[in-house]
């Protein structure tokens, strides 16, 4: 069955849950029409988020960390932090990660995908690579931020 993109954002939240262990059931979600987000802690500014931008490839689908609080200066020393483990990241999910500096001072790290057709097994695909890259960058995300949090 298609998936319009707002059914697809909403349940990609919802989705993800099947696929992560009990340590990370708690997430909470949050989507708007154009992107979905989970969060572990309660900053709601630092969280996991899927959106299907456009690019010179086409359209795209980005799975990644965001970091988007409104100290510019702690988003870019955690994104230095996690910058460290960037090959060990890379190693674990088999993926070209890529870490970046954007809008307003924001930073992520983030996987691109093609895009697919968004029916159940696009959306079940993404939902557990979502999974996958939460398992993996969640506990380097703790370990750089009580890194950082230690420094200053």
């Amino acid at each position: 069955m298609t998936l319009k993109h707002t059914q697809f954002m909403r349940l990609i939240a919802q989705q993800v849950g099947v696929y992560l262990p009990p340590e990370y059931k708690h997430y909470r979600k949050g989507h708007t029409d154009w992107y979905s987000q989970i969060y572990l802690g309660s900053d709601k500014n630092i969280h996991y988020e899927v959106s299907r931008p456009w690019n010179k490839a086409g359209r795209q689908v980005e799975i990644g960390l965001h970091l988007e609080t409104r100290d510019r200066d702690y988003n870019l020393r955690l994104l230095a932090q996690l910058d460290h483990y960037l090959m060990q990241i890379r190693d674990e999910l088999q993926a070209d990660v890529l870490a970046d500096v954007w809008d307003r001072g924001w930073t992520k790290i983030y996987e691109l995908h093609s895009d697919q057709e968004l029916n159940d097994d696009w959306l079940q695909y993404v939902a557990e690579r979502l999974a996958k890259f939460v398992v993996v960058v969640q506990p380097i995300f703790e370990r750089a931020r009580l890194e950082n949090d230690t420094k200053t």
